[in-house]
């Protein structure tokens, strides 16, 4: 009879670095297919920020956390 494979032990700090690589895999991915005639355009409701904005936010966040959990 064959043995039943165990699952691989669930490590957090594994899961959050497969999740922040998928999700700083595809910022880059979305910014290279965007037309560049949108990059600036503020959309039409209140409080709304251009997608330049909303990307530049992304990249500095990414930034201070890489400086903050530098070794």
């Amino acid at each position: 009879m064959p043995t039943a494979r165990r699952p691989k032990p669930y490590v957090a700090a594994d899961a959050l670095l497969e999740a922040y690589a998928a999700s700083a895999a595809v910022t880059p991915f979305l910014v290279a297919r965007l037309d560049p005639a949108i990059w600036r355009t503020k959309p039409d409701f209140k409080g709304a920020k251009p997608i330049a904005w909303l990307v530049a936010h992304l990249h500095n966040c990414g930034l201070r956390y890489l400086e903050r959990t530098a070794p």
